[in-house]
């Protein structure tokens, strides 16, 4: 668990984040126009991690969180997709045998 935290705190520094815009500007033909949606993205983290006092700013979710909460659902959706579809085999299977008998 420390080396975790060890590794989540060198890899978040802010010589690694220049490092990697510096990076992601260097993407031929797109790196110019990635850039700096993620440099806002990540001084709108900073801000949003970094704020002082108790308030908590409620803005809305971010797109990537609203994307992540499709993901989740989806998943969820398809497992008990998954478990009626397989459930419905079983008892066709068991049907079959039944009459077969």
């Amino acid at each position: 668990m420390h080396l975790q935290k060890i590794l989540v705190v060198f890899l978040f520094t802010k010589s690694h984040f220049e490092a990697l815009i510096d990076l992601i500007g260097k993407i031929p033909s797109v790196g110019s126009h990635i850039q700096k949606p993620f440099v806002e993205f990540l001084e709108k983290q900073k801000a949003k991690y970094h704020q002082t006092g108790g308030a908590s700013n409620a803005e809305d979710g971010s797109l990537i969180q609203y994307c992540y909460g499709l993901l989740v659902i989806g998943m969820i959706s398809y497992f008990l997709l998954s478990i009626v579809n397989s459930m419905a085999r079983q008892n066709a299977t068991r049907s079959q045998d039944n009459k077969s008998k």
